[in-house]
């Protein structure tokens, strides 16, 4: 009875040890932030998370943005999203996955941003 005990303890160490292995393949991206491209449409970046195969981006309407809008886009190949047809002067979130040996991690924390203003162009300073 001793011998089956210490194979089920040892083989569900080694189980444990596999999962954390394969979890920590799969980091959850950080440093996400967003800059104007034109009035419709925004770059969207985040860092580099090492082992990753490719990213999700989720993007939905956001605070005082009446209009219903969430699209997901699966196998980004880059740190960097070009999101365009969005609607100008208006605030939208985005948050961002890792994909990595057929896993994922968990989604980032949503990053808000206000896309470009009527016409394009142009830049922002800080006031």
């Amino acid at each position: 009875m001793k011998t089956f005990k210490t194979f089920t303890f040892i083989a569900t160490c080694f189980m444990l040890v596999a999962y954390n292995n394969v979890a920590a393949q799969c980091s959850t991206p950080t440093g996400l932030s967003a800059t104007i491209a034109e009035a419709t449409s925004m770059n969207l970046m985040w860092a580099a998370v090492a082992g990753a195969d490719d990213y999700t981006i989720n993007i939905q309407n956001g605070p005082d943005n009446p209009v219903p809008y969430n699209v997901t886009i699966n196998d980004v190949a880059g740190v960097t999203y070009l999101a365009t047809g969005l609607s100008a002067t208006t605030n939208y979130k985005f948050k961002v996955r890792t994909n990595c040996g057929g896993d994922h991690s968990s989604w980032s924390e949503y990053f808000f941003f206000y896309t470009g203003f009527e016409g394009g162009g142009g830049s922002c300073d800080a006031i």
